[in-house]
């Protein structure tokens, strides 16, 4: 009995030291603010560590000047963020192939950072829009690979970041000059029109009154049945995609049917179901109509050709500069060392 009891007593100390250990460790865990311990972020799976990896936050923070713009670090909150004292979804989402962004986007992303400090940020990528497919829409995923350009996919996926999270997208081409939260604190669904028409007849099932109508600016509570109802679409058409229908095509289609079935006449979350604002305001820079010569560079700007451009455009709250990287500009804004 006199060699027991030592034994047991050494035995108890280690399992005590090993049990304060363990507490230590999930005491140093962070909290996702609901009593719940996350795994370190180096090892978070899915949407959690989509917009909030080191690399991304130091690509597009470091053009922000000196102000804080929170990262998306739960998208689980996006449905909570609204309230009827406080409607609007305060997260921006903006897309690129990977997550090291040209030095003109990367400044022009930083200009949503200095008006909206307290917005959450997602820079999603290619891999980042496959992974919310496949881990929240898999029914979809077989239609998503199917299509087989690049730009087609991204546009797609904007369609599930405003239906899975609402907020605000704007391509990376887009400036923010001004704040513009009380503009959307009174719609559910909201869009910028932009000059010049594509679709003449208004028989088309695309035709929209204020002529075109871009996915380049889109806000959005989130499950807006609007952005459900072109996904639902997308799903069930089997025939080739053409580019351009997966982009604002696909979007003017939409509100051309919600006007016909009244729906844009109704209201989503007590809410406008739909608001299209004027171009001054959101699309200034028409692409068809090309009404400010000193934007017409494809991204090919200098300081002073830009500061041309901005200035012609002085009561806007963005400008999109509509630099089609993915055509005329794609050397301008690739190749680019710096800015």
């Amino acid at each position: 009995m006199n060699y027991i009891f030592p034994n047991f007593r050494r035995l108890g100390l280690f399992l005590l030291g090993i049990l304060l250990c363990l507490g230590l460790v999930w005491h140093l865990l962070p909290s996702d603010g609901r009593g719940h311990r996350k795994p370190a972020r180096g090892t978070q799976r899915g949407l959690n560590a989509t917009p909030t990896s080191s690399k991304k936050t130091s690509t597009v923070d470091r053009h922000r000047g000196g102000r804080q713009f929170p990262l998306l670090d739960d998208p689980s909150i996006a449905a909570s963020v609204g309230s009827r004292d406080q409607p609007v979804i305060r997260l921006v989402h903006q897309s690129w192939v990977n997550a090291t962004l040209p030095p003109l986007f990367a400044r022009w992303a930083g200009s949503f950072g200095r008006c909206f400090p307290t917005y959450r940020y997602a820079l999603w990528t290619d891999e980042d829009n496959r992974r919310l497919i496949a881990e929240h829409y898999p029914w979809f995923l077989a239609r998503f690979d199917s299509y087989g350009v690049g730009v087609q996919k991204a546009d797609v996926s904007r369609l599930f970041y405003m239906y899975h999270y609402g907020g605000l997208y704007c391509d990376l081409d887009c400036e923010c000059l001004a704040n513009f939260e009380h503009m959307l604190a009174n719609t559910s669904l909201a869009f910028g029109a932009m000059d010049g028409k594509m679709i003449y007849s208004s028989s088309d099932s695309s035709y929209v009154d204020e002529g075109q109508i871009e996915n380049s600016f889109m806000y959005s509570r989130p499950k807006h049945p609007f952005f459900w109802e072109l996904i639902r679409v997308l799903n069930t058409t089997t025939e080739g995609l053409p580019i351009m229908t997966s982009g604002p095509y696909l979007i003017m289609r939409g509100i051309h049917s919600a006007r016909k079935r009244g729906l844009d006449k109704t209201k989503f979350d007590g809410l406008p179901y739909l608001t299209i604002y004027p171009p001054h305001l959101f699309n200034p820079y028409s692409w068809i109509r090309h009404n400010a010569p000193s934007c017409r560079l494809f991204g090919d700007f200098s300081e002073e050709s830009l500061a041309r451009c901005r200035n012609s455009f002085k009561t806007s709250y963005v400008i999109q500069y509509h630099t089609q990287v993915w055509d005329k500009g794609k050397h301008n804004v690739l190749n680019r060392i710096k800015f």
